[in-house]
């Protein structure tokens, strides 16, 4: 945030100066019960997961209270369709999502990511949710 100005030997404010980390969308995601396996001609990777919104959309806002849990980023973004509030399982200082993903795992999705290899490296084709 200062830099040395040894010309006149004080620190001056600088204007250039780069943010603690930037903001976020005050979105956090989870995942759970991941998979690799191959189908011939990808690779695989198979996660469960689950979003929740905690409000905070700057590094240094610190805690909100909220911890809704969504089943997809969409929802979480525009904060529909909350499948439940997790305040009992979370603090201020993050969530315990395991206990949270047992209480609602019979509901979350499968998301299959698919990646070819070219050239001795995996990249990635496409996804899908199951």
């Amino acid at each position: 945030m200062y830099i040395f100005n040894s010309s006149i030997d004080k620190y001056e404010y600088n204007v250039n100066h780069p943010g603690h980390g930037g903001g976020s969308d005050g979105i956090s995601v989870y995942l759970a019960d991941g998979e690799v396996s191959t189908d011939g001609e990808h690779y695989v990777y198979s996660e469960k997961i689950f979003y929740y919104y905690h409000g905070c959309v700057w590094d240094t806002c610190g805690p909100t209270g909220i911890f809704d849990i969504y089943l997809s980023y969409t929802d979480a973004k525009n904060q529909t369709n909350r499948l439940m509030d997790a305040q009992g399982y979370c603090s201020d200082y993050g969530c315990d999502e395991e206990k949270i993903y047992e209480e609602i795992k019979e509901k979350v999705k499968t998301v299959n990511f698919y990646y070819k290899m070219i050239d001795g490296r995996y990249v990635f084709d496409y996804y899908e949710i199951v």
